[in-house]
């Protein structure tokens, strides 16, 4: 068995021995996924929008007072709102306890205030320890309210006939008026028909030939799946440089000097250590994206080859880490030195914001950083838009880029070793 294989072994029944600090490197990206699923609500590769929570009271209960309760259910609103009828009292003890977002109290006289085309007055109170919601309540009352001012303009002369045959015949309408009014409704709809059916304005979509792998079930929505691949690259990160420190215990110990002289070459033990680094984070980045499947129901399928192109690329890091540590004068100077690098990298490169998300000028630098470059090709194995196939050449220039960077990572340690 060569000395690679050998040091390789070794590295990795020392991390079976401190089974801590493995859990410890696993849980950064596996913590963060979690927040991210708790914050966003991810299932299924959609993210839940926060749904207002409107206490009503409605003290007039008549048909269009009932039109305005039920259009907080109605359609979109549906999705936002989840409405609770209580009585006025109540609902602003709830308020005041902090169990809702708003209450609104529709007073007596509402409808027929509406009938009449006179003011009325809808109140509506926040609850104060909450910003957005509550705001979001008011804004769609003061939407429904303008829509009733217009529908006012528009149906005025039904609503005259219909004030005119109250006056007359009290409470009872007489089927004539009825039939009056329907009229009257059926020629002011058709009057307006011409500016709401059809709509004004025509909106064609189209999408480009170049985003058509954006669509279906498999697009990545969610903020939670947009994060996950920096989250993971992150955690990668964070592992290699601690993995690359340690070959200040070597320098410190004496380890290296006595390998100068032993029969194999510190390159056979660099190998080593890259091998078994391998192991490791490929172990760190399925975990990770194995978390990520459960929380945001990434297909499973999907998970062997992205870990393993993670690995491939926390690997490369791992040996230009190492290599900017045994240019280092010392194991603090070597800290400093990878992480006023990585940070960075790490910043521009779509770990601490998604590169979809940023600035085209910044992104298209971004995906320029051998850290951004890999979180790409990670990007396209999580969305199917990349396969085995595809990513060998890639996967081949990492493997290059590794060979030679441990190549000069081994001249230098005999240099130092030498020297020592």
């Amino acid at each position: 068995m060569s000395f690679a294989w050998i040091t390789a072994i070794k590295e990795l029944k020392r991390r079976m021995r401190e089974p801590a600090t493995f859990l410890l490197w696993l849980a950064i990206p596996l913590l963060v996924c979690l927040l991210l699923g708790l914050a966003t609500g991810s299932r299924g590769g959609k993210a839940t929008p926060p749904r207002v929570h409107l206490l009503i009271a409605d003290e007039d209960a008549t048909f269009l007072s009932g039109m305005l309760v039920g259009s907080f259910s109605q359609g979109a609103l549906g999705d936002f709102f989840r409405v609770e009828n209580v009585d006025a009292a109540e609902g602003q003890r709830r308020i005041e306890r902090g169990q809702a977002s708003a209450l609104l109290v529709i007073p007596r006289g509402f409808g027929q205030a509406l009938i009449d085309r006179r003011p009325t007055r809808l109140k509506l109170v926040k609850n104060p320890a909450q910003r957005i919601l509550p705001e979001i309540a008011e804004q769609t009352l003061e939407i429904l309210a303008d829509g009733a001012y217009y529908l006012q303009e528009i149906f005025a002369d039904p609503l005259d006939m219909i004030r005119r045959a109250q006056a007359r015949s009290g409470a009872d309408i007489s089927d004539r008026d009825v039939a009056s009014v329907a009229i009257s409704v059926r020629h002011a709809i058709g009057g307006a028909g011409r500016y709401l059916f059809p709509p004004a304005l025509e909106v064609n979509v189209t999408h480009p030939a170049s985003s058509s792998s954006d669509s279906g079930p498999d697009r990545m929505t969610s903020i939670g799946l947009l994060f996950l691949p920096g989250m993971v690259f992150m955690g990668l990160f964070f592992t290699s440089q601690s993995l690359s420190e340690e070959i200040w215990l070597e320098r410190e110990h004496g380890t290296l000097a006595r390998l100068a002289i032993a029969p194999s070459s510190l390159l056979a033990v660099l190998s080593g250590k890259l091998i078994a680094a391998f192991v490791v984070l490929g172990l760190l980045a399925a975990g990770a994206l194995g978390g990520g499947s459960l929380l945001f129901d990434l297909p499973a399928a999907r998970i062997p080859l992205a870990a393993a192109w993670s690995a491939l690329a926390g690997t490369a890091l791992v040996a230009l880490l190492l290599l900017l540590q045994l240019f280092a004068p010392n194991a603090r100077a070597g800290s400093v030195l990878t992480s006023l690098i990585g940070f960075p990298l790490l910043m521009v490169g779509g770990s601490f914001f998604p590169l979809d998300t940023m600035p085209s000028f910044l992104a298209t630098i971004g995906r320029l950083t051998p850290n951004g470059w890999a979180l790409t090709r990670l990007m396209e194995l999580l969305r199917s838009e990349a396969g085995p196939v595809e990513i060998l050449p890639p996967a081949a220039i990492l493997l290059a880029s590794i060979l030679v960077l441990l190549f000069v990572a081994g001249r230098r340690a005999q240099i130092i070793a030498g020297g020592a």
